[in-house]
C-alpha cells in the first residue's frame, strides 16, 4: 500500500515504526531500515500504533492507508492533531491534500509546485495532472 509519514523530531539514531496489516511489508520494511542502522518498531493496525506511541519515543511513522480498521489518513488526522508535525507521502494527490495544510507537487524528482492544500487543489495543472477533476 501507499504509505503515510509522521515526523516527530530530526536525529541520527532515528526510531521508525512501521504500521502495515500485511505482515510481509512490515517485515521488509522492518529489515531494510535495521539494516541500515535504524531502531524499528512495527504495529499491524492504528491501535497497536497507539500502544507504541504512547510508551516509545519514535521519530517517523510509515504508515499503510488501507487497512481493516482505522485507515491512514484517519490516523494521520490523530497524529497532526496531536501536535505532532505529518508529512504525507501519496500517489492520490486528492486524498493526500484533502488532510493537508500545505503541499508539495513532485515531478521528475523535484518539486514542480508548492503551496497551500487549498491552493493546489484548484491549480488547473494539478487538477489536469494528477485530480483527473
Amino acid at each position: 500500500g501507499v504509505m503515510l509519514a509522521s515526523v516527530t523530531s530530526k536525529d541520527d539514531s532515528a526510531t521508525l515504526l512501521v504500521v502495515d496489516d500485511d505482515r510481509d511489508i512490515r517485515m521488509l520494511l522492518a529489515n531494510s531500515l535495521g539494516s541500515r542502522g535504524y531502531k524499528v518498531e512495527t504495529a499491524s493496525s492504528t491501535r497497536d500504533m497507539d500502544q507504541i506511541l504512547a510508551r516509545t519515543p519514535v521519530d517517523l511513522v510509515i504508515l499503510d492507508i488501507m487497512m481493516p480498521g482505522e485507515d491512514g489518513l484517519s490516523a494521520c488526522r490523530r497524529i497532526a492533531r496531536a501536535g505532532r508535525t505529518v508529512v504525507i507521502v501519496e500517489q492520490n494527490a486528492f486524498a493526500a491534500l484533502s488532510v493537508a495544510d500545505h503541499g508539495y507537487v513532485l515531478e521528475g524528482g523535484r518539486i514542480a509546485l508548492e503551496g497551500s492544500a487549498a491552493q493546489l487543489l484548484h491549480d488547473d495543472h494539478v487538477r489536469d495532472a494528477y485530480l483527473w477533476a
